[in-house]
């Protein structure tokens, strides 16, 4: 989370700095470049694969209020003469910005709800991908257990917006197959991820991560 803010602040302020070298319109212009190049640069380093669109797409309510805060301070600053005033305004509105967004990052959603936006409520398999642990794919149609991973787990509690780190070392990769179509999903003890945009920290103990790890056992037995 700190992490996170750290670079919606510098994101802001470096974008102000560099539009004094342009117009004034510029600074909501470098704000959005930065911004988006910060998470495009961290996805790439993270997963090795990045899209432009999905993090507009997954940010654009973020980046607009950035773009505000970053022409309020280009102007402001340029409309006071007196650099005590410029100094505090500019410290009220970093602070103001800082705690703007831990309380973005701040909000927690649940599995149930996130399943619900992001997998097909006609789920008919669920394929846990083989890594060398398992030995191969473990294909799971059972009624009960399809069941179980969606209900079960509806109330473990996730937080979206922080610095995650699904990483592939010891998650389960996972396929799920519906009528609408197939989905991804990666589960490791920490986190959820389901896309390059939406990843969760899983607040709460990951009893999804002991469940697919217990079919894996099972498997192998």
């Amino acid at each position: 989370m700190l992490v996170s803010m750290i670079v919606v602040v510098l994101a802001v302020l470096l974008s102000v700095l560099a539009s004094f070298n342009f117009k004034g319109w510029t600074a909501p212009v470098f704000t959005f470049v930065t911004y988006v190049g910060f998470h495009l640069i961290a996805d790439l380093y993270r997963y090795g694969v990045t899209s432009l669109f999905e993090t507009i797409a997954a940010n654009w309510l973020h980046i607009i209020v950035l773009m505000i805060f970053a022409t309020a301070i280009r102007y402001a600053v340029t409309a006071f003469e007196e650099r005590r005033t410029k100094i505090v305004y500019i410290f009220g509105m970093v602070c103001l910005l800082a705690v703007f967004d831990l309380m973005a990052q701040a909000q927690t959603t649940t599995f149930g709800e996130v399943v619900e936006e992001e997998l097909d409520p006609d789920l008919s398999e669920i394929t846990i991908l083989g890594d060398g642990r398992s030995g191969g794919d473990i294909v799971i149609d059972d009624e009960k257990m399809i069941d179980e991973f969606l209900n079960d787990y509806r109330d473990m509690t996730l937080r979206g917006g922080v610095l995650t780190m699904v990483g592939t070392e010891n998650s389960v990769r996972l396929q799920t197959r519906s009528g609408g179509g197939r989905a991804r999903m990666l589960v490791d003890e920490h986190g959820i991820r389901f896309s390059i945009r939406n990843e969760y920290r899983v607040e709460d103990d990951n009893g999804l991560y002991e469940f697919l790890n217990e079919i894996i056992k099972e498997e192998q037995e």
